[in-house]
């Protein structure tokens, strides 16, 4: 799936205590296109001034590489760094299992299918 430049790749909502961040196309495909954006737009949100706590909604995730693997790893350091929690919600099976094999369920949060998705 291409990305239209003008449309946003996630979107953000802030909460009292959290940050919880939609990636906004549907069944949306990280490329290496769009990767240096999404990286750059999550790693905004923890330098910013709110909540350090992050929670990552899967729900229009359909893949997963290497790559967005090791951009999730590194915001789990910053969030961690400021104080805060790294939260992935509402992946697919196939996603969950993903995060199970690499052992990223020991490192951050990861909700298992079918938990009520962050808001």
């Amino acid at each position: 799936m291409t990305h239209d430049a003008d449309q946003p790749l996630l979107t953000s909502k802030q909460l009292e205590n959290e940050t919880v961040v939609h990636f906004a196309t549907p069944q949306l495909h990280f490329t290496t296109g769009n990767l240096p954006a999404i990286r750059e737009e999550l790693f905004g949100l923890v330098e910013g001034t709110g909540p350090a706590n992050v929670t990552l909604n899967m729900s229009n995730v359909r893949f997963l590489d290497s790559h967005v693997l090791a951009i999730f790893l590194s915001l789990f350091k910053r969030v961690r760094a400021r104080g805060g929690r790294l939260r992935v919600s509402a992946a697919n099976p196939e996603i969950y299992e993903l995060f199970l094999v690499t052992g990223l369920t020991m490192v951050f949060d990861v909700d298992a299918p079918g938990k009520e998705p962050a808001a």
